[in-house]
């Protein structure tokens, strides 16, 4: 089972993503392109990487589905800009 821990704020995420180690990641809710979507957060080749993905649903159970967008960010405040812009309030998301 994966360890995964709340993060119920956007000046926590913020934080979580300034410090986010290279095995972890970060997921959130969102809705992007009229879709209701995750997206993923990871460290890669010195910045950061974003993935998002449909909703689909397997066994009851909700999981990524399309991908829709993955996008490189060199540093943090572009990729904050972003999260910001597709994150679906109340904030649901989750450093593992």
């Amino acid at each position: 089972m994966a360890y995964e821990e709340k993060i119920s704020s956007f000046d926590n995420l913020a934080n979580e993503i300034r410090i986010l180690d290279a095995d972890a990641g970060i997921r959130l809710d969102a809705a992007y392109s009229g879709s209701e979507c995750f997206v993923f957060v990871t460290r890669s080749g010195g910045g950061y990487a974003v993935a998002v993905y449909t909703k689909a649903e397997e066994a009851g159970i909700r999981v990524p589905g399309k991908r829709l967008l993955f996008r490189h960010f060199a540093d943090q405040a572009p990729l904050l800009d972003f999260v910001r812009s597709v994150a679906k309030p109340p904030l649901n998301s989750y450093k593992y």
